[in-house]
């Protein structure tokens, strides 16, 4: 895949900084949700204070199930879900850079430069 100003995927030229939140909501018939119910949502879960092999057993639109294969089976856990945005189904999960277009673009840098 060849990256181009068309491709998917975010293409910075230059420095960027990004602070805070950045979220988005989108109004339906039932709420604000954002979530996409065709992507399965990434849940990830960490015990806190004590070893448990820890694992996510279920997922749906209604949300996890975590269960426990060993270790404290009633240890605290933190969890972060990640969904992909509603309207976004059909985008690819991750845009590799193309070396090639990656070169093509610095030299068209270092020309513009030169000028």
């Amino acid at each position: 895949m060849t990256a181009s100003v068309t491709s998917e995927g975010l293409y910075v030229y230059g420095n960027t900084v990004a602070t805070g939140t950045k979220s988005a909501s989108i109004e339906t018939s039932q709420g604000s949700e954002a979530i996409s119910p065709q992507i399965p949502v990434k849940v990830t879960v960490t015990p806190i204070g004590a070893w448990s092999a820890r694992y996510v057993e279920s997922r749906d639109t209604q949300g996890f199930t975590v269960g426990s294969a060993s270790g404290v089976a009633n240890v605290r856990f933190d969890w972060m879900a990640c969904g992909r945005r509603k309207g976004f189904d059909s985008r690819p999960n991750v845009s590799i850079p193309d070396p090639t277009e990656e070169r093509r673009i610095a030299r068209r840098k270092l020309q513009a430069l030169d000028r």
